[in-house]
């Protein structure tokens, strides 16, 4: 239910699963697309895409279309290290956060060293950030939290982002800051 084509990984509407580390360290693919639709959410799982140095511009080379997402092992023993789905990713340099994610996982882009820009689509379904270094060591000079955000849990999670200046909140945000 993927394929590679010219560097590209493209999976199609009835994938269901991304089993653990079934990318980790594959610096081949450039770009990756996820079909629209789908009969139910698309479960990735811990690792699937850590230590691709492949992708560059992450909120234009991964295309999330509408599916919808679960993260079912990242919750588990998420202070582990090397547990993030994109962690380590050391060419990321931006990141775009599509509609369907229900969360952001314990070390989801923790260690991207070169991670300036996280995007969110403007109906953003995000209503937790799993801290334990979620978004950790970038070079994210400001960050943004839409207001569906409504629990930031955790430690460390913005943890040696030593750029980081500013963080805002969306309108009519419900967290305290």
């Amino acid at each position: 239910n993927h394929s590679y084509w010219n560097n590209h990984l493209i999976f199609t509407n009835g994938f269901t699963s991304i089993s653990q580390a079934m990318f980790h360290d594959d610096d081949f693919i450039k770009t990756i697309t996820f079909e629209h639709g789908g009969t139910s959410p698309l479960d990735i799982k811990k690792q699937a895409f850590r230590h691709c140095g492949g992708i560059t511009d992450g909120a234009n080379h991964i295309k999330w279309n509408d599916r919808e997402f679960t993260f079912s092992s990242t919750l588990i023993n998420a202070n582990n290290n090397n547990n993030g789905i994109f962690e380590d990713c050391p060419n990321l340099t931006s990141f775009f956060i599509p509609k369907g994610f229900p969360c952001i996982p314990p070390r989801f882009l923790c260690e991207c060293a070169n991670l300036e820009n996280v995007y969110w689509d403007k109906d953003s379904s995000v209503t937790t950030i799993y801290g334990n270094y979620a978004i950790y060591s970038t070079k994210i000079t400001h960050l943004h939290i839409p207001a569906s955000v409504v629990s930031i849990t955790g430690d460390h999670i913005f943890a040696i982002n030593n750029s980081l200046t500013k963080i805002t909140f969306g309108a009519g945000s419900r967290l305290k800051h």
